[in-house]
């Protein structure tokens, strides 16, 4: 673990520059920087196009922390919300949802085709989460569960990881980083090889049927962390895997439906 990369002086206060902050720096910039690269290959203005990663990333952290802050409620009944709105808690779901949505909300505004977007930005999401992932894996946080593996981790005691300390345990960050990571190679192939679309938005929607696919078996065979309310089966990281899969097929379906009654349109008399 390397929780803490620097101590920073701003405003004559030391502030820790933690390695999830540091990843999670690197991830935004790189996976931007992709985006922008695809966004201008399929003719889209590079300046809206940053505009939009810019929107998503800023409502993605308030979507983030408020997922966080609503999965902790029964915590933060009785210890107060003080400390859950000081920590640096956030879950990747939360910024998924509030950030598209902003996304989706400024693509209406100038009038630019939100699916045709999502394609190139699907790339650049997966390489910037499995950025994340590893930020995650260097503090300690969204640990997994206990394995005798040979490949199980012990995490040393810190005041970023709660887990035990004298058990190995599933590197699930590192699992996730590296799906997401041949993810990104799949989909930035897709985006770049020649190919025939099946449907505007069929990259976005493989990412997230791949996506929810890989995070459902994540949560519920490997991830050994409190993640909060959720039903007695199901912790709420899982029910939103099971919705983005449901969104993926919703993207299929609309798709095809779309694409037939173009066929129909055209050879009709």
């Amino acid at each position: 673990m390397w929780p803490i990369v620097a101590e920073l002086e701003i405003a004559g206060l030391s502030r820790p520059l933690t390695s999830y902050g540091l990843c999670a720096i690197l991830g935004v910039l790189l996976g931007s920087a992709l985006i922008g690269f695809l966004a201008r290959r399929r003719g889209f203005p590079l300046f809206e196009a940053l505009a939009a990663c810019a929107l998503g990333v800023g409502f993605g952290l308030l979507g983030a922390k408020l997922l966080f802050l609503a999965v902790s409620l029964p915590k933060i009944a009785v210890e107060g919300i003080g400390p859950y709105i000081e920590s640096g808690g956030f879950v990747f779901y939360g910024g998924l949802i509030v950030g598209s949505a902003a996304v989706i909300a400024y693509l209406r505004l100038i009038r630019l085709p939100a699916l045709d977007f999502a394609d190139v930005v699907a790339p650049g999401l997966a390489l910037g989460h499995a950025l994340g992932r590893v930020g995650c894996f260097l503090m300690g946080c969204c640990h997994g569960r206990p394995t005798d593996l040979p490949f199980g981790v012990r995490f040393p005691k810190t005041p970023f990881f709660a887990g035990p300390t004298d058990t190995p345990l599933h590197p699930v960050q590192l699992y996730e980083a590296a799906f997401e990571l041949a993810l990104t190679g799949l989909l930035l192939g897709l985006c770049l090889g020649r190919r025939t679309r099946r449907f505007s938005g069929d990259v976005f929607a493989l990412w997230c049927a791949g996506y929810g696919s890989f995070r459902l078996i994540a949560e519920l065979f490997w991830r050994g962390d409190d993640r909060g309310l959720g039903t007695r089966v199901l912790p709420p990281s899982a029910l939103i895997s099971l919705l983005l899969i449901a969104a993926a097929i919703g993207f299929a379906w609309r798709g095809r439906h779309s694409a037939r009654l173009k066929t129909s349109g055209q050879t009709s008399p």
